[in-house]
């Protein structure tokens, strides 16, 4: 659905339909190869500190502040 909403508009009329869908595909396909590898690495990386003892007790801080700030915005909010 992306594809046949958001590409045409960069196809020329001018020049060869096949070729330019081609190098568009294989641009996408680079693209998200290349996110997609960025990502993988850097959750490899951060698995590694998050097994760290102190980064959990870090992370239960954090989420349970998240928890109150949430709380403390819902128990002020005015209807």
């Amino acid at each position: 659905m992306f594809f046949v909403a958001f590409v045409p508009q960069f196809i020329s009329p001018h020049l060869s339909y096949p070729i330019q869908a081609t190098l568009l595909g294989f641009t996408f396909c680079a693209v998200v190869a290349t996110t997609d590898t960025a990502y993988a690495l850097a959750a490899s990386r951060a698995s590694g500190l998050l097994r760290r003892p102190g980064a959990s007790l870090w992370s239960k801080r954090a989420s349970g502040g998240v928890l109150v700030v949430a709380g403390l915005a819902t128990a002020a909010a005015k209807r």
